[in-house]
């Protein structure tokens, strides 16, 4: 039964997609590469005020792995996050890079079916 469950877990590994971890996210920037599902860790370090133009998005400044990533969340199909400058975030979504770092965006989740579930995880409730 062992052997069979690693036979399993190698699959499930060589199949699936793991979220990138800041780290990756840092190489991402440095070689200017967009379009990529991520998943970070990091602090609240600005809040700015909501775009309400089209889709309405929250917006708000993170640090992670040194590197300021806005953070551009969809008001329209997910709950607003109640996050305030030293809060501590999970994100996952879409990056974009910028010359300033960055942006993730799809951080609820996708009706269509199109595009992957993203998230933010702010003091252990998820929002998407």
């Amino acid at each position: 039964m062992g052997a069979f469950l690693a036979v399993v877990l190698a699959l499930y590994i060589t199949l699936a997609e793991p979220p990138k971890s800041e780290n990756q996210v840092k190489n991402y920037f440095e070689s200017g590469t967009s379009d990529v599902q991520v998943k970070v860790f990091g602090r609240v370090i600005k809040l700015l005020a909501d775009d309400n133009e089209g889709s309405r998005h929250q917006k708000f400044l993170i640090k992670s792995n040194d590197l300021s990533l806005l953070i551009v969340h969809n008001i329209d199909l997910a709950k607003r996050v109640p996050v305030t400058v030293g809060d501590y975030v999970w994100v996952y979504g879409e990056y974009e890079w910028n010359e300033k770092g960055g942006l993730i965006h799809w951080t609820h989740k996708d009706k269509r079916g199109s595009h992957p579930d993203g998230f933010i995880t702010h003091k252990k409730k998820t929002y998407q």
